[in-house]
């Protein structure tokens, strides 16, 4: 019995120390072979078992328990090429990396693929993130401002958040849209502006507040501009403009990093910009002037005469000279505060933002505040297969100050209509009239009219992907773009600016609102053939559908200037609504092929169907032509690879389209509100044209890049771009009931 207890300890332990040896732990430090650094963040994995494995921590150093009978681990990081290590009888493995200069181009983003720079036959411009992160603005399009060649951009308002207008290579169409299309991850969005309107169009928010300030910049990780057709052609009958894609923030791989930024400024450049004369200084000049009249008009004592009219024309108020500029513009300032989260594991990412950005306005009563959230999750399903969510949220309050050429226009006020003489209060501290007999008072006004904006948007994307066979992925995204924009407007009974029922107040409020929805289904097949055969298919379904909501309301006769919602009205002077929605169904494919990174070429076609055009015309073909000699590639070019490292030449041709804004442009239309007797009565508001068809833009582009000794770039571009087919609100004789109806008339060009 005693042996047979002995015999079974010993089996118990021989057990024990074969399982024990069945594993072991193994360590050690990942560096750069380029500088020794460690790298934090670097993936080491079996590469028989990739769920195995660790990353390394903020000295480079690793460390997991590995099978017995485990040969390799397989290493990496961004920037670093790839390595497979065979694992030693010794637990402690040390592991340098080498950096991959092909990895470390600069890397062109597409929306339907990312390339580097050396591969790209196109013309684009590229914007990362460490050249914006300097440039405290509250929109995206003030980042690119004297960023890319070709690109203009400007603003027809001062006010923070307001729309930009951008030109990419020139204006290319005159009643549809001249502005370029935005894509977010790869999603196109909404921008430009969104407006209420009303009877008066200008009544409620006559800056028109800028969607894309709902974006915060400090999410963005690049922004590409497309210039030419090599890639605007996939995005078709959105693309005649050119295409400006961003790409915001995602978590990598590694420890948690966290980021705050707290910032803050002023601006008084245009407050104090050409100045004006003051009281004193006015009241000589004029003074002066009356003199020299009185002189060449041979009175007998000038000075008399001017004594006797100066103060018709520079009086002296009772209580001082006022200060137009002191009294309506002020030294702007500008707070941000923002912070952030990102990191992950093996398989799974995330990028998680909040911030708080409040800019005042120069004129007073004005400004822009935003709250914005943003959260980017990847998470990796196995070795085949991908999800991801990339969700924005953000709030928008504008104040707007009036810009009209009007009485209360704060900057048209201080240049041109009001001099020192005017007055502002009274021996009481009151508002009085700027002169004798006058109601009119822009401080007044401006700081109890108001003009108000509140935008919420919420956008959110989903994708998941999955590869089918080696090389083969296919891809789903999902995306969903909300907004709604309440506007409200207000003047008080004395105000000088807008439209009034004699001296009665009015007051409006509107709103908009509009959903798109995004699908896009994807096959993407790369695959190298013998080592120097590259080859890159794409695939595409897609849909698109767009609906909004809007409704404006006008009343006037309020009980009072506190009470100024239009419920409060006696008379509701104007009400309109609408709801408006189109669909759009896209089919499109992509060839890229390169031979030895010396020789490229690449094709895509896309057709695209619009309910905007009638059913003969509703589809439309867009397509692209590119390719590439790489020259320095070529063995030739070996012996000056020292001076001239860089050396290709490319061309593009292809054609995109516009479709027109009106959504049922084509269309003869019957309006309401010309009533009869207490009946709803309608009138023909619109004449229909089935025979409206597409706006075509046709582009060529010749590029040249030479780089010498890799610190001097040079860019050579020459483009054509010829529009056809224009869409133009063709004037016709009034006596048709009719003053003009849309059509395809004429043709542009740009070059350059």
């Amino acid at each position: 019995m005693e042996k047979l207890k002995i015999l079974l300890l010993f089996a118990i332990g021989l057990t024990s120390q074969v399982l024990f040896a069945q594993n072991r732990t193994i360590q050690g430090i990942v560096t750069s072979a380029e500088d020794g650094e460690p790298l934090i963040g670097a993936t080491v994995v079996l590469k028989d078992n990739p769920s195995v494995g660790a990353a390394t921590d903020i000295n480079g150093r690793y460390t997991f328990t590995i099978p017995e009978n485990a040969k390799v681990l397989v290493v990496s990081y961004l920037g670093m090429k790839t390595q497979e290590v065979r694992i030693m009888r010794s637990n402690k493995l040390n592991i340098a990396l080498q950096p991959d200069e092909h990895l470390l181009q600069e890397v062109v983003v597409t929306g339907y693929g990312n390339f580097t720079r050396s591969s790209f036959t196109g013309s684009a411009s590229t914007v990362r993130a460490d050249m914006m992160k300097d440039i405290p603005v509250m929109s995206v399009e003030q980042k690119l401002q004297g960023m890319t060649s070709g690109v203009s951009i400007t603003s027809s308002s001062g006010q923070p958040g307001a729309t930009q207008s951008i030109r990419i290579r020139g204006m290319g169409s005159f009643n549809a849209s001249q502005e370029p299309l935005f894509v977010i991850d790869g999603v196109p969005v909404t921008s430009g502006s969104l407006s209420t309107g009303g009877y008066d169009a200008s009544y409620m928010n006559n800056s028109k507040t800028n969607i894309m300030s709902s974006l915060n910049p400090s999410d963005i990780e690049n922004i590409t501009v497309i210039k030419d057709a090599a890639a605007a052609s996939l995005y078709g009958s959105r693309a005649a403009n050119g295409v400006i894609l961003i790409t915001t923030k995602k978590g990598k791989s590694g420890k948690t990093k966290v980021n705050l930024n707290i910032s803050g400024g002023f601006s008084n450049a245009a407050v104090d910009f050409r100045p004006t004369l003051n009281g004193e200084q006015r009241r000589e000049l004029l003074y002066e002037g009356l003199v020299n009249y009185a002189s060449d008009q041979g009175m007998e004592s000038p000075t008399a005469y001017a004594d006797q009219q100066i103060d018709s024309y520079a009086s002296v108020p009772a209580l001082g000279y006022t200060d137009w500029r002191k009294e309506l513009l002020r030294t702007a300032t500008q707070q941000d505060y923002e912070a952030s989260v990102s990191g992950g594991g093996q398989r799974t990412t995330y990028y998680f933002s909040l911030g708080y950005n409040k800019q005042e306005g120069l004129a007073k009563n004005s400004g822009l505040e935003r709250y914005s959230a943003r959260l980017n999750l990847t998470r990796k399903i196995g070795s085949i297969a991908e999800v991801g969510a990339n969700i924005m949220f953000s709030q928008l309050n504008q104040e707007l100050n009036e810009e009209r050429t009007s009485a209360i226009n704060p900057f048209f006020d201080v240049a041109v209509s009001m001099n020192p003489s005017m007055t502002v209060r009274d021996e009481n501290g009151n508002y009085t009239g700027a002169y004798e007999g006058s109601t009119l008072n822009p401080l007044r006004d401006i700081l109890t009219d108001y003009n108000r904006t509140r935008m919420t948007r919420m956008f959110s994307t989903g994708y998941a992907s999955i590869e089918l066979v080696k090389g083969l992925k296919l891809k789903e995204t999902l995306s969903y773009d909300y907004n709604i924009q309440k506007d409200s407007r207000y003047y008080n009974p004395l105000s000088s600016a807008g439209p009034k029922s004699g001296s009665d107040a009015r007051t409006a409020k509107g709103f908009i609102e509009y959903g798109k929805i995004n699908s896009s289904t994807s096959l993407n097949y790369i695959h190298t053939f013998a080592g120097k055969h590259h080859l890159d298919v794409l695939a595409a379904y897609e849909l698109e559908r767009y609906d909004n909501d809007h409704a404006v309301g006008e009343a006037y006769r309020l009980p009072s200037d506190i009470l100024t919602e239009p419920d409060n009205a006696a008379v509701i002077n104007a009400f309109n609504s609408s709801t408006q929605d189109y669909r759009m169904i896209s089919y499109l494919s992509r060839l890229n092929y390169d031979y030895d990174g010396r020789y490229f070429v690449a094709g895509s076609f896309r057709r695209d169907g619009s309910s905007r055009l009638a059913p003969g015309n509703r589809w439309g073909n867009f397509w692209s032509v590119s390719g590439m000699w790489y020259i320095s590639n070529e063995a030739f070019m070996k012996p000056l690879q020292n001076v001239l490292t860089d050396l290709k030449i490319r061309a593009s041709y292809g054609v995109n389209g516009n479709q027109p804004n009106s959504l049922y442009g084509y269309m003869g239309l019957y309006s309401y509100g010309q009533n009869y007797m207490g009946n709803a009565g309608s009138y023909e508001s619109s004449q229909p044209n089935p025979g409206l068809k597409w706006e075509k833009n046709y582009n060529l582009n010749i590029g040249l890049d030479v780089a010498f000794i890799n610190r001097i770039f040079v860019s050579l571009e020459y483009y054509n771009r010829d529009t056809k087919d224009l869409l133009y609100n063709m004037p016709i004789s009034n006596t048709t009931g009719f003053t003009n109806y849309l059509a395809n008339v004429g043709q542009l060009n740009n070059k350059g």
